[in-house]
C-alpha cells in the first residue's frame, strides 16, 4: 500500500548516500545533466547560508538499500558540487552578519559556514511502494509548476513503448555527429521522436507539443518490428552519410525535415549512397539561398522562399506540407532525379522468356537452372533506377540471386 513519509537528513548525510555510497539513483525520466546554471546553483548555497527554506525533496524507497530520486536532482547535484568545492559564491554576494563569503568555495568559507553548510537539514519525503510508472506520474504532477519543456515531460511518460524505443533510438544512432543542437533538454530525442511519427503516420502531420503527446499515447505498444523503425533507421544513415563531409551541420528542423524527405523521394526516386553528398549539398543550397533572401528589402524578396521560410520555423501538418511540396520539387531538379519503374516485376510470360534466352543456364555461377530454384533478377537494381523489363533482366539461381540481394 502506498505511503509518505517527511523526514530531515543534513546534506552530509545524503552526499554519503548518495555520492559516495551510491544508494541514491536518479531514474530515466528525470531531467538531463547540468540544466541549471552557475547562477541557480550559487544561489541555492546563499539560501542555505542565510537558513532560508528550501523546497523539499522527493524519494522512492526501492530497498533497504536503495532509493531513487523522483524530485530534487538539480538541487542535490548543487550541494554535491558545492561540498567538493567545484564553484565559488559570487563576488557581489552580500556579507552575512558582517561575514564575507564572496568568491568563496566551501573551502574558504570560516569553519562556522561549513558546518553550517553541512549541517543543514532538509526535508525528505520518503515514497513507500509506488511502482514505476506511480511515481514517474508523481514526478509530472510536481513540475506542474516548473518549466519542462514538452520532451521533458514525454521522456517521463514511461509506460509508453514509443518513449522507450524513442529513448534507445537516440541513444545508439549516430547521425546526431552532423548536427549543431546538443541533448541538453532531450532534444536529440524530440527530433528521433518527430522523424519516428512521421514515419508511423505515413505522410507529414502536425508535430506540435499535442499531438507528440497523443502520439506517445496512440503508440504506447509500439514493437520494435515495426516497419516504420526500418524506415526511419535507413533515412537517419542516410542523412549521417550525406552530411559526413559537409561544413554545414544540421539543426533540429533540418534533421527531422531532411529524414523524412528521404523516405518520400525514394518512394519513386533512385536515391542510394552514392546520391547522398549531391543531396546534402541540394539542401545546402537551397538552405543558403533562404538566408540571403531574408537578407534582402522585403519588395525584393522571393515569394516562395518567403513561404518557405515560415514553413520551416513551425511544425503544424499545413507548414509541413508546405515545405515538403517545396523541397520535393527543388530536389528533384537539381539532383535529376530518375523516376524508378513502377513495375517491380516481370510476368511469368517474360521471366520464361528470360530463361530461354539464357539457355537456362545461371548467368552468374553457370548452374543449370532446370534442376535447381531460378529467379529472374534485374540486371540494373531496381532501386537503382533499373527498368522492370527482359533486356534488363537475367537468370540466376536462387542461391546467386539471393548472395546479390544480400549485397
Amino acid at each position: 500500500m502506498k505511503s509518505k513519509e517527511l523526514k530531515q537528513h543534513s546534506v552530509d548525510w545524503l552526499y554519503e548516500q548518495i555520492f559516495e555510497l551510491r544508494k541514491g539513483i536518479y531514474p530515466p525520466y528525470q531531467r538531463k545533466d547540468r540544466i541549471w546554471p552557475l547562477e541557480d546553483n550559487q544561489l541555492l548555497i546563499d539560501s542555505i547560508l542565510r537558513d532560508y527554506d528550501i523546497q523539499k525533496f522527493y524519494f522512492r524507497v526501492i530497498s533497504n538499500d536503495e532509493f531513487e530520486v523522483v524530485d530534487g536532482q538539480q538541487r542535490l547535484k548543487a550541494l554535491f558540487s558545492y561540498k567538493c568545492n567545484r564553484f565559488r559564491l559570487p563576488i557581489s554576494i552580500e556579507d552575512i552578519d558582517g561575514d564575507s563569503i564572496a568568491n568563496c568555495r566551501l573551502c574558504d568559507l570560516e569553519e562556522t559556514f561549513q558546518n553550517k553548510f553541512k549541517d543543514t537539514l532538509l526535508d525528505i519525503c520518503w515514497l513507500y511502494d509506488y511502482t514505476d510508472i506511480e511515481a514517474a506520474n508523481f514526478f509530472q504532477r510536481l513540475q506542474k509548476g516548473v518549466p519542462l519543456v514538452p520532451a521533458e515531460k514525454r521522456h517521463a511518460m514511461i509506460d509508453s513503448n514509443m518513449r522507450n524505443i524513442v529513448t534507445e533510438l537516440t541513444k545508439k544512432n549516430e547521425v546526431f555527429k552532423v548536427c549543431d543542437f546538443n541533448n541538453k533538454r532531450f532534444e536529440h530525442e524530440d527530433a528521433i521522436a518527430k522523424i519516428l511519427y512521421l514515419h508511423l503516420n505515413g505522410r507529414p502531420t502536425a508535430l506540435g507539443h499535442v499531438p507528440m503527446e497523443r502520439a506517445y499515447e496512440k503508440y504506447k505498444y509500439l514493437t520494435n518490428d515495426d516497419i516504420a523503425i526500418v524506415e526511419l533507421n535507413k533515412a537517419l544513415n542516410f542523412v549521417k552519410v550525406a552530411f559526413n563531409n559537409k561544413l554545414k551541420k544540421l539543426n533540429r528542423n533540418g534533421l527531422i525535415t531532411l529524414s523524412y524527405l528521404y523516405t518520400i523521394l525514394s518512394e519513386n526516386y533512385n536515391l542510394n549512397n552514392s546520391k547522398a553528398s549531391e543531396f546534402a549539398q541540394s539542401y545546402i543550397d537551397i538552405d543558403d539561398e533562404r538566408i540571403y533572401n531574408k537578407e534582402k528589402p522585403v519588395k525584393m524578396q522571393d515569394q516562395e522562399f518567403m513561404k518557405y521560410d515560415l514553413d520551416m520555423r513551425y511544425n503544424s501538418k499545413i507548414h509541413l506540407e508546405g515545405r515538403y511540396e517545396f523541397l520535393e520539387e527543388r530536389f528533384i531538379k537539381s539532383m535529376s532525379l530518375i523516376r524508378k519503374d513502377k513495375k517491380r516485376f516481370l510476368n511469368n510470360e517474360a521471366k520464361n522468356l528470360v530463361k530461354r534466352r539464357d539457355r537456362n543456364v545461371c548467368q552468374e555461377c553457370g548452374a543449370n537452372c532446370e534442376k535447381v530454384p531460378w529467379a529472374s533478377d534485374h540486371i540494373v537494381a531496381h532501386t537503382n533506377g533499373g527498368a522492370t523489363s527482359i533486356k534488363n533482366s537475367q537468370l540466376l539461381c536462387r542461391e546467386c540471386n539471393s548472395r546479390k540481394g544480400n549485397k
